[in-house]
């Protein structure tokens, strides 16, 4: 099981149409959804992991669509300042328990 995020956006690969024909400008919400793999959550038989040298992306996979918010993936300074946004509106909205779990 993999968490993936979907998107409905006109994506290109070398200045060609992947999901979208350009004679047939379709509205993006009627797109065909492409997923990008987050990295976020990955359940996978250890044998198999082992076996394949890391790789835990089965070739049975389930995957578990999740937001942009949950599957915001830290690499750049940018990325930490946009979750660190995201992360006190959180706070304000809905406060945190004694835990320190939102």
């Amino acid at each position: 099981m993999n968490t993936v995020v979907e998107h409905k956006t006109f994506l290109f690969d070398n200045g060609n149409p992947i999901n979208f024909d350009m004679n047939c400008f379709p509205r993006s919400q009627d797109l065909k959804p492409i997923y990008e793999y987050t990295s976020g959550v990955a359940i996978a038989d250890s044998d198999y992991v082992v076996k394949s040298h890391g790789w835990f992306m089965l070739k049975n996979h389930h995957f578990v669509n999740v937001s942009k918010i949950e599957a915001i993936d830290i690499d750049y300074e940018d990325d930490f300042q946009l979750a660190e946004i995201l992360y006190r509106r959180k706070i304000e909205n809905e406060g945190i328990d004694k835990t320190g779990v939102l």
